[in-house]
């Protein structure tokens, strides 16, 4: 019997201390988690008793406090893109919004033949503020991933074709003849029609805002690649930094005079990389600028 109660109370007595450990590490938790609550630390939940139990629950705890950090900073991020995209919205809608409000007013008590061109005039800044609202719109989709992408058959030759004839009236403007240099054989790709259209669009746009004279668009297939280079002879009031060409909001034009607020080539570098593209190639010189698309991923396998 004597030898039964020490048995007993040792027992009881390793069961005390571990009791008075749990609550001892539990109050040390709740200390910690108060803090993280707090924001008075960055750090983890620590343990200094090891229990199975009691390690699983720190675990699952600290796991939850990442997350809620990743989920702060995330939208710490978007907090600034949003201001950032406020601050840039209204810098780029200001132009064109005074330009139809004093042609408005030129209106007034012009005469029938420079009505005419005042509002020839103001359709071109109405259709300049469209496509900077579209623009705007697109961003926001593209940074928060909120486009959905539909793949189908794709012949490179002829969405290339139709979108240089989409911009027909802008080459006619501006007196630029194109070189175009296409695939002799059809080139297949699987892909979203949509997007590359967009992409193939604000390649195109900026090189003939941004040209002197020249523009070529050529499509290169070798060594089981497939590029395509967009090249313009450069402007003298541009000056490219190549390290932000597709950063958003980057324009070459110092006066912004052009009507290129900088997002277009940001698109195409967002939608390239949602298509699973690599990012565009840039060579840039005094007397020219050329961007070099691969997509080569997207090619299908019967052209490779």
């Amino acid at each position: 019997m004597f030898w039964i109660f020490i048995l007993t109370l040792l027992f009881l007595m390793i069961f005390i201390f571990k009791l008075v450990c749990w609550k001892k590490q539990i109050r040390k938790i709740n200390i910690q988690l108060q803090e993280i609550l707090n924001e008075k630390t960055q750090k983890f939940i620590t343990l200094t008793l090891m229990d199975k139990n009691l390690e699983k629950m720190t675990v699952m705890i600290n796991e939850l406090a990442e997350r809620g950090r990743i989920s702060i900073g995330q939208a710490q991020i978007k907090e600034e893109k949003q201001k950032e995209n406020i601050s840039c919205l209204t810098h780029d809608l200001r132009t064109p919004l005074t330009s139809i409000r004093g042609y408005l007013e030129l209106m007034q008590n012009a005469s029938d033949e420079k009505r005419a061109q005042y509002m020839e005039a103001l359709v071109g800044k109405a259709i300049r503020l469209e496509q900077l609202i579209n623009d705007f719109y697109q961003i926001s989709l593209l940074d928060d991933n909120e486009i959905s992408y539909k793949k189908e058959m794709i012949e490179l030759n002829k969405l290339v074709t139709e979108v240089i004839l989409d911009n027909h009236s802008l080459f006619e403007n501006r007196k630029i003849i194109p070189e175009i240099q296409l695939a002799e054989e059809d080139i297949f790709l699987d892909s979203d029609k949509t997007a590359l259209t967009r992409i193939f669009q604000n390649l195109i746009i900026n090189a003939i805002r941004s040209t002197a004279g020249k523009l070529s668009i050529r499509l290169i297939t070798n060594d089981r690649e497939l590029k395509v280079s967009i090249q313009n002879s450069m402007k003298e009031d541009f000056c490219l930094d190549s390290t932000k060409i597709f950063d958003r909001f980057y324009s070459g034009d110092i006066s912004r005079g052009n009507g290129n607020s900088g997002q277009g080539l940001y698109i195409v570098k967002k939608l390239l990389a949602q298509l699973g593209c690599e990012e565009p190639r840039v060579n840039i010189t005094k007397e020219s600028f050329e961007i070099i698309v691969n997509l080569s991923s997207i090619r299908t396998p019967n052209n490779s």
